[in-house]
């Protein structure tokens, strides 16, 4: 994980967004860094790291398209996924899965990478997302923070809050 990203999260995501909240990670695994541990200090009722693929920081494996399958719809306070939905081939059905099992308030937080940051193909590597892109796929949300540093590093990194109980397919 850039750390860009670890010092956006320290800055943005406060304690009062975590604390007693039961807290899923989508794609978890950690491959060069993770937000587990700032999270996890803020003290969450539940933190519960999500992958398609065993490994260090991963409590369940499971396809990220069918979330509200394994975990019911509104069954998280907060939903957080750093440095994944580029690697995702259906980025719609994980992101329509990921505001489905955020409940009604909660919080939803993304990074990932913009179209200044290289293509490498580890494992996969299909997207990139502009801050437009987010505007417009996260509208039915209230933004509460959307930045980009620069436009040739890391990426588009995101802080929402989910303002209905309805929810659409993107």
């Amino acid at each position: 994980m850039h750390t860009t990203v670890l010092e956006w999260i320290v800055l943005n995501i406060d304690e009062t967004d975590v604390r007693g909240k039961s807290v899923l990670e989508v794609g978890s695994r950690n491959i060069n860094g993770t937000a587990r541990k700032i999270i996890e200090r803020m003290k969450p009722k539940s933190y519960l790291g999500f992958d398609y693929m065993p490994g260090e920081g991963v409590d369940e494996v499971w396809d990220a398209r069918y979330l509200s399958e394994k975990f019911g719809e509104n069954s998280f306070d907060v939903v957080l996924s750093t440095e994944m939905l580029e690697y995702v081939d259906d980025w719609r059905k994980v992101i329509t899965e990921m505001k489905r099992v955020l409940r009604p308030d909660g919080i939803l937080i993304i990074t990932t990478r913009s179209p200044g940051f290289p293509y490498h193909g580890f494992p996969y590597d299909f997207w990139r997302y502009t801050l437009e892109d987010f505007k417009i796929i996260f509208s039915d949300f209230i933004i509460l923070v959307l930045s980009q540093d620069d436009p040739q590093s890391p990426g588009v990194m995101m802080k929402a809050k989910n303002r209905s109980i309805s929810r659409c397919a993107i």
